[in-house]
């Protein structure tokens, strides 16, 4: 797909290879399933969260497997400009590619 760190995969100890691990984090299932749809079968792993605190700390704790965020900019939670604030102010994922959905 062409993004940064994005078609690297991973090791594990016994050498196999991982697929890449997408972090989706939308309010609104229609999305969430349509991504579901469109990823199944492909070279890349899914997890979504249905909103921006459960996601933000889903992060935190796996931030090291993740190789992309999707992040929707409209969420009753948290705006998602200020989720992307806090996620690139935090120099554990700050480098983690992210694209943000309308």
């Amino acid at each position: 797909m062409g993004f940064e760190g994005f078609d690297s995969f991973r090791k594990n100890s016994d050498e196999t290879i991982e697929k890449p691990l997408i972090l989706i984090i939308d309010d609104e299932e229609s999305c969430l399933s349509s991504m579901e749809i469109l990823l199944h079968g492909s070279k890349y792993n899914l997890i979504k969260s249905n909103s921006a605190i459960n996601g933000l700390d889903y992060l935190r704790e796996h931030y090291m497997s993740i190789s992309l965020i999707m992040l929707d900019l409209m969420m009753p939670d948290m705006y998602g400009l200020n989720l992307l604030k806090k996620i690139k102010s935090d120099p554990n994922f700050a480098d983690i590619p992210i694209i943000g959905l309308p």
